[in-house]
Order: structure tokens, then C-alpha cells, then sequence
């Protein structure tokens, strides 16, 4: 059975990499994400702005080790990095759309 997991991508990404998953994958997992890995600290603020929304707070990680979450807030805010989508592009022919959300802060 071939599973499609992911981050950064679109719904229509997702669905497509999943039905091609499931009618031509091999048996693994296979990784659902676009070409532009970023981290949580570029991505928010960026997507906050393309909804119009006041920019997400920013604290030190002293004060977020104690809030809710604690140290696995910390890692996945800081520490934890982007997934290869080789394997979905290799074998299921999967090409990312990119973010429109991205595109549109670039552009300012």
C-alpha cells in the first residue's frame, strides 16, 4: 500500500499525488510537499500577511519553553526542517505547484 504524506503543498496537489499513489505507487510513503522549504519563521508571517492578518507575535524560546507546547513548540518553530518530495516526483511524477500564497508576498 502506498501512502502520500505532506506539508506546503496545495489541495489539488494533494489529491492528484494521492490517487497517483494509490493507482501506480509502489508500497512505501511517499512525501507530498512543495519546492520551497521553508521555516515556520518565514512561512507565518508570510501567509499572516496574504490573509491580511496582523503578524504572528515572536518570542524568545525561554518564554515559549514555558508556554504550552514547551520544547516540541520550540524544535518544529526552530529546529525542524523541510522534507524531500524526490521520491513523489521520481516515481508518481508529481510536480508541486507553487504556494500562491508565497508568490503573491514575494511580489509584495
Amino acid at each position: 500500500m502506498a501512502k502520500a504524506f505532506g506539508r506546503g503543498y496545495t489541495l489539488k496537489d494533494a489529491a492528484l499525488a494521492t490517487i497517483a499513489a494509490a493507482e501506480q505507487g509502489n508500497p512505501g510513503i511517499y512525501l507530498i510537499a512543495n519546492d520551497q522549504p521553508l521555516a515556520v519563521r518565514e512561512w507565518l508571517p508570510a501567509f499572516a500577511r496574504w490573509l491580511n492578518a496582523p503578524p504572528p507575535p515572536q518570542i524568545s524560546i525561554e518564554e515559549a519553553l514555558k508556554r504550552d507546547g514547551g520544547a516540541d513548540a520550540v524544535y518544529y518553530g526552530t529546529q525542524m526542517r523541510g522534507v524531500s518530495n524526490a521520491k513523489a516526483k521520481r516515481e508518481l511524477n508529481f510536480r508541486p505547484r507553487p504556494l500562491e500564497w508565497i508568490e503573491r508576498t514575494k511580489r509584495g
